[in-house]
């Protein structure tokens, strides 16, 4: 694995496609050889690629699973100054693989500054080209100017760095100039700034093809997790009062949920059988996966989902905040 290749890695990833190609390619999988790179989707071999694995001493780029079961690549460099975390996720259509949306993670070593962002272009992987990955393009670098951060201050986080994303405000919580997602809180404001959820132990990286798309990274064990969603979804909050249930399952506990899809938006309650109280369900709705936050009191999330398309019949995974578990949900 290419986080253990490298000890200072920085653990990023996400992942936003355009309408036209899923997030979720849970048909491919993979194998690699002396470097090269082979790929299936349902046991047909998609061809072998020699020009994604490289390893040139301040950089290096490898494919991983992600929680999900889908292929992507990271790469990582360490520079003496400037240090970067991409992950790129592979896509299929049509018996062809392609790369399309670049998730960037950068940090100047020098003077501290950390920035986040997505370079998207929709390009066969046989074109693929590592080092062309690390570039600063898209990228939108955290401040501590911005007059909204007053309201991200607390005892627990006296100095919130920020930026702005749209119409939406990101403050960073970190406890220590250098990245690590993994001790950091993440709290997103509309520009009215009222809270529309915080979340402890993954990266927010904002950008995609729509707009208010952004992806949640992290990981779990050997697992690089990340989680593609839209702020437009979570921040309407539409959920509806009095919906039937149905009946599910995450990992050995029983659940009763409901979900209503409105245009993108997925918006829904859970809870566990015999318990009263209910955790909301918030996302997006893709052409081969589902993808909701769970936000409990305080608008705190508390886990992942992961899913099928079929809102009426969960099925996937669900992956813990701060990330530490993966269930199964069916």
């Amino acid at each position: 694995m290419l986080k253990k290749c490298i000890a200072v890695a920085i653990v990023f990833a996400a992942v936003i496609l355009s309408p036209a190609f899923s997030t979720e390619t849970r048909t491919l999988s993979f194998s690699t050889k002396d470097g090269v790179l082979t790929l299936y989707s349902g046991g047909k071999s998609l061809g072998q690629f020699p020009n994604v694995i490289v390893n040139n001493g301040g950089m290096a780029s490898d494919v991983e699973d992600s929680a999900t079961g889908s292929p992507i690549i990271r790469i990582i460099t360490d520079g003496s100054r400037n240090k970067y975390d991409v992950t790129i996720p592979i896509i299929e259509d049509g018996g062809v693989v392609y790369t399309n949306c670049a998730y960037k993670s950068f940090f100047d070593s020098n003077d501290g500054n950390r920035s986040v962002g997505v370079s998207c272009s929709l390009a066969p992987l046989r074109e693929f080209d590592p080092e062309a990955a690390i570039n600063e393009e898209n990228l939108i670098r955290y401040q501590v100017g911005f007059d909204w951060l007053k309201n991200a201050a607390s005892k627990n986080c006296s100095r919130p760095q920020g930026i702005e994303y749209g119409i939406y405000h990101i403050a960073l919580c970190a406890k220590q100039a250098y990245p690590d997602p993994s001790q950091e809180t993440t709290i997103v404001f509309d520009v009215r700034g009222n809270r529309i959820f915080s979340v402890l132990g993954y990266e927010f990286i904002p950008g995609g093809m729509l707009k208010g798309e952004f992806a949640l990274v992290g990981a779990v064990g050997e697992h690089t997790v990340f989680h593609v969603n839209n702020l437009d979804c979570l921040a309407s909050s539409k959920i509806p009062e009095n919906s039937p249930s149905r009946s599910g399952e995450i990992g050995k506990y029983k659940i009763k949920y409901f979900a209503l899809k409105e245009g993108g938006g997925i918006y829904g309650r859970y809870s566990y059988d015999g318990k009263e109280n209910s955790v909301d369900l918030l996302g997006i709705s893709l052409r081969d996966a589902t993808h909701l936050l769970e936000v409990g009191n305080g608008k705190k999330v508390t886990g992942l989902f992961d899913l099928m398309p079929d809102i009426y019949g969960f099925e996937g995974n669900w992956i813990s905040a701060p990330p530490g578990k993966i269930l199964p949900v069916r």
